[in-house]
């Protein structure tokens, strides 16, 4: 049997699920930003074919680069954070039964 009072458990179940919600939002607009970054990046690439050597072109792509990076690292994070979110659901889980 669970210490843990049910009333703690019936207030926490919704707040993960709404925090689960902000999660799965974040997911979205990490793809719409990324297809986004994606177009950016091919438009840079076809005027930098047309400007080769354009330093100013060449800044955009590194930037360009450097934000889809940081994008990797928060889908790393949002990934842990939905880990954390799975094994608090599966502990919630086993206390109710």
């Amino acid at each position: 049997m669970s210490t843990i009072p049910n009333d703690f458990i019936n207030f926490l179940v919704p707040v993960i699920q709404e925090f689960d919600g902000a999660v799965e939002q974040v997911r979205h607009r990490q793809l719409a930003l990324g297809n986004c970054l994606t177009a950016i990046n091919e438009e840079l690439a076809t005027l930098y074919k047309q400007c080769p050597g354009d330093r100013e072109i060449e800044e955009y792509i590194k930037r360009i680069h450097a934000l889809r990076q940081r994008m990797i690292e928060a889908s790393i994070h949002v990934k842990i954070i939905e880990d954390r979110i799975g094994k608090m659901e599966q502990s919630i889980a086993k206390t109710r039964t």
